[in-house]
Parts: C-alpha cells; sequence; structure tokens
C-alpha cells in the first residue's frame, strides 16, 4: 500500500515527506516478511531457523547436517512416541521418515516386529535415523527388523532388454524404473 495515498495532496511536494513515508513502507513491507517467518516456525511442517527449539523440546539432538525434512520427521516421532507404543505408532513414524508406505508385522511369541517396506524400493538413505527413532518408542524387551523391498524378475519382466539397458544391475533391484 502506497501511504503517500493516504495523506492529502499537500504532502506530496514535501521530498522530506514522501522519503519519510517510503521508509515507513518498507518498514513495513519488512515487518510483515519477518511476523510470517516467525508464524512458519509455530508449526513443525513450516519451521526452518526454529526447528531448534522444537527439536529442543521434545528432546531430539540436533544435527544441523541433516534435511529439514529428516529433522522435523525425528520430532514428529519423538512426538508421537509419548504414551503407548502401538503397531499404529509404528507404522506412522517409519512412513514419516520413510515417505511410502510400510506394514507393520507383530511377532509376539519371539518379541519381535517386523517392519516392511511396502512402496519403497532398496535402502533408503535415512534408515538409520528411522532405527533410533523405533529405537527410542519401542518397548525395551523388543526386537525389530527392516524388510526391504526390491526389484525382481517378476517386476521387471514388462521391460525389454532395451528399457533395462541404461540400468545397472544394483540399479535394477534397488531404484524404481521407470
Amino acid at each position: 500500500m502506497k501511504l503517500m495515498e493516504l495523506l492529502p495532496q499537500d504532502y506530496t511536494r514535501s521530498p522530506a515527506m514522501v522519503e519519510l513515508q517510503e521508509t515507513l513502507e518498507w518498514v513495513g513491507t519488512e515487518l510483515e516478511v519477518d511476523i510470517d517467518d516467525l508464524g512458519n516456525q509455530l508449526y513443525l511442517d513450516t519451521a526452518t531457523w526454529g526447528l531448534k527449539e522444537w527439536e529442543k523440546m521434545f528432546g531430539v539432538n540436533t544435527d544441523l547436517t541433516k534435511s529439514y525434512e529428516f529433522r522435523r520427521a525425528a520430532v514428529r516421532a519423538k512426538m508421537m512416541g509419548t504414551g503407548t507404543t502401538t503397531v499404529a505408532l509404528i507404522k506412522s513414524v517409519s512412513e514419516s521418515f520413510l515417505g511410502g508406505q510400510v506394514r507393520v508385522v507383530e511377532q509376539n511369541g519371539i518379541y519381535k516386529f517386523l517392519i516392511i517396506m511396502e512402496t519403497i524400493i532398496g535402502i533408503p538413505p535415512n534408515v538409520e535415523d528411522l532405527k533410533k527413532a523405533i529405537e527410542e518408542i519401542k518397548p525395551a524387551h523388543l526386537t525389530f527388523e527392516i524388510i526391504f523391498k526390491y526389484n525382481n524378475h517378476t517386476d521387471l519382466h514388462r521391460y525389454t532388454h532395451g528399457q533395462l539397458r541404461p540400468y545397472r544391475h544394483r540399479e535394477l533391484k534397488e531404484r524404481e524404473i521407470v
């Protein structure tokens, strides 16, 4: 908004008044940007520089080498991890870290559960972070195993050799083929 438009016409003849109003407009705009940015820090999904406070609040170690998404997922896992650990909680935490669907299978007789990748192919880059988060929320007497999904002959048979030629053997096994 142009502040000069709100003042009487006589003020437009004063260079000092015009400069003052332009300065106030600039300060007001900067203030709006800062207020919006501060508001973003109040929500985990949009926090950036305020993520340190979220991590401190939930007892998560701050690792600035990790992306915002990884750090948010760690806080989310800690938030969800308060209270009773359920299959739904483990599933939710796993999916928030990995960004895909998993299935959790209990093996009560041997005090173990499996986290089975449903839509994620290969080993996700942040699987170690997930392991740490699961260790923090699971009951101490339980163990767990993560079962990874790989492409097999059934997944690849619909492609021709020409379509698969650009990929290396490992990529065929561990990547989604497009």
